[in-house]
């Protein structure tokens, strides 16, 4: 088991709270994306309207956030994403970012939240 594995299994258990944004680049070519090292890449979620303004603030061109309001939305996007999109990476900066695997956010989509006690 790789570097890259041993993580994807570590942090498979996560749960996507929203709303979130993705990342949509000019002119509508794709969405915002992380590379990785084996020539696969990460979709950009953002998870907050300061992250993503401090995002596009530093993003060449005019790139602009599509609001993801609930699971159902995110689905759809993970589900006509293009193969070479493999993970999600949630808010990245220079210095800490983590990869989830695709197939992991959408079993926590399915998964129903959990209810606070009270």
């Amino acid at each position: 088991m790789d570097g890259e594995e041993f993580f994807d299994r570590l942090y498979s258990d996560f749960h996507v709270h929203f709303p979130c944004y993705a990342v949509v680049l000019e002119h509508g070519e794709g969405f915002a994306t992380e590379p990785a090292d084996d020539g696969t890449e990460s979709l950009v979620v953002l998870t907050d309207d300061d992250l993503v303004e401090r995002f596009l603030a530093r993003s060449a061109g005019r790139p602009f956030p599509v609001k993801l309001d609930n699971p159902d939305l995110m689905g759809k996007l993970l589900t006509r994403l293009p193969p070479s999109i493999t993970h999600v990476t949630f808010d990245p900066n220079p210095r800490t970012h983590r990869r989830y695997p695709i197939a992991a956010i959408r079993a926590s989509l399915a998964t129903p939240p959990m209810k606070k006690a009270g």
